[in-house]
């Protein structure tokens, strides 16, 4: 079973190369280009050389700093403004695969108060393949207004 930040890279990717929308928050994505800066710094190298590196010359880091563009949300998590946090998300319009996802989500944040909303979102769609795929498909038909089987 791959790790979140297995399934973010994995989405970013999908994001680029397919067109879906992107599923995490743009935080979310930031926080994953650190991690992979920490994993291909170099000795000597600043936290600020290893992030630019990263979205420059690093494959994986490229299509996360590209998804995080097409992303909603602040870059920081918890910068967001109180009354967007207040407001209620529709999820209903997306199809009835998103709305599964996310309420096993919010059902899973509940029972992991120390887990964010998008790792949560990250070990449903981990944990169940078959939603992660139909909610790709939704999102995609949303995206090229045709419906897909």
């Amino acid at each position: 079973m791959p790790n979140p930040s297995t399934v973010i890279r994995k989405t970013a990717e999908n994001v680029i190369r397919l067109g879906t929308p992107a599923t995490f928050s743009k935080s979310v994505y930031i926080d994953e280009i650190r991690k992979r800066a920490e994993e291909i710094r170099t000795p000597g190298e600043s936290d600020a050389q290893a992030f630019t590196k990263a979205i420059t010359a690093d494959p994986v880091g490229v299509a996360l700093y590209k998804a995080s563009k097409h992303a909603e949300g602040p870059e920081i998590e918890g910068d967001a403004p109180q009354d967007e946090l207040d407001r209620p998300k529709e999820f209903h319009e997306f199809g009835p695969a998103h709305a599964k996802v996310e309420a096993l989500a919010r059902t899973h944040a509940l029972k992991n108060p120390s887990k964010s909303m998008e790792q949560s979102r990250a070990a449903v769609m981990n944990r169940r393949p078959d939603l992660t795929s139909a909610m790709q498909r939704e999102h995609l038909a949303a995206i090229t207004g045709r419906r897909q089987a």
